[in-house]
């Protein structure tokens, strides 16, 4: 488990008892600025997270205590990140000339369907061709989730 602090720009990881398994920085200072941030475990020591502020993508190594910049948005406004577990990829949407603040995001072969809740809706992002449409109107949606049937 992770408690993510964007205020104090911090990481803390706990194990299944709840006990502290380490707080780990976000390689800036501090800067007391809210951002959406979002993370997702990779593996069991393994962290990714979508954002440290500075529009830069961090990799938490559990095992070593090492946090590795792994992309950067020269675009800003990283957001939501999807995590195929099978194909062991993962996307992180870059909110350019796209409704911003992104709360969900979900790959479905060659297109990510995306919730924004500035955007107040459900959209879909085709990879191939680059657009993005509003399937439906959604008043400030909070989160995605995709279910198998």
């Amino acid at each position: 488990m992770e408690k993510i602090d964007s205020e104090r720009d911090t990481v803390t990881f706990y194990d299944m008892k709840r006990k502290s398994a380490g707080k780990f920085d976000m390689l800036h200072d501090a800067d007391n600025l809210l951002q959406n941030m979002y993370g997702i475990f990779l593996d069991e020591r393994t962290f990714v997270l979508s954002t440290n502020g500075q529009d830069t993508v961090l990799k938490y190594l559990m095992e070593t205590g090492q946090i590795l910049p792994i992309a950067r948005s020269e675009y800003g406004k990283l957001s939501s990140i999807y995590f195929d577990q099978g194909e062991n990829e993962y996307y992180i949407a870059i909110a350019e000339e796209l409704s911003s603040n992104l709360t969900g995001l979900v790959l479905v072969g060659k297109t990510i369907y995306f919730t924004a809740n500035f955007g107040n809706g459900l959209f879909s992002y085709g990879i191939d061709d680059g657009k993005a449409t509003l399937l439906t109107p959604l008043n400030y949606p909070t989160s995605l989730v995709a279910m198998s049937w």
